[in-house]
């Protein structure tokens, strides 16, 4: 793992064990969007699987909230996944996030079935995200675990800002430039 990525995890590990210790669904919501910078940057598995945790997290508990039922008690393995990230035990790091997701859909035996359909939401809206910063559809077919057909469908019914139309349309116009 690069230790910029690692850092990265690391910030978000701290700032999601508070917003979960508040229960502050906003704050995971805003916590997982901002992870999917190093996913698009560096597209490697566990800035991809952060933000797809993160989403995960950010749903159920708004989802628990919501019904006044009582939200997974998962402080204790972010707490984990940090220390081992610390330490450089990344095969226990990713153990732990996997208990975090255990124990998400351990909550309820229907959590479960929701937990997967976040969880393929999440993957859907990155792969929207990576593919909008400039990932292939390929690569980020790859990357999610994902056809290309699911990735092109979800990309067809999606209506991106005009931002990246934007950069699109600059990159053309230097392209073009480059052969006056």
């Amino acid at each position: 793992m690069r230790s910029v990525v690692k850092k990265d995890i690391l910030r978000v590990l701290r700032q999601s064990l508070k917003a979960v210790s508040d229960r502050d669904v906003a704050r995971l919501s805003a916590i997982s969007n901002e992870t999917i910078h190093d996913a698009s940057i560096y597209q490697d598995e566990d800035s991809l699987t952060i933000a797809i945790l993160m989403y995960s997290i950010a749903k159920v508990f708004a989802r628990c909230i919501e019904k006044g039922r009582t939200c997974p008690l998962i402080e204790d393995q972010i707490s984990l996944a940090m220390e081992m990230l610390e330490a450089d035990d990344i095969n226990g790091y990713r153990s732990a996030v996997k208990e975090v997701l255990s124990r998400i859909s351990a909550l309820d035996t229907r959590l479960r079935m929701y937990v997967q359909e976040v969880i393929d939401q999440a993957k859907m809206k990155k792969a929207g995200k990576l593919h909008e910063h400039g990932i292939s559809v390929a690569r980020t077919a790859e990357l999610l675990g994902l056809s290309q057909w699911e990735v092109q469908q979800y990309i067809g019914k999606v209506a991106f800002d005009g931002k990246a139309a934007v950069r699109a349309r600059k990159r053309l116009s230097y392209a073009r430039g480059l052969f006056k």
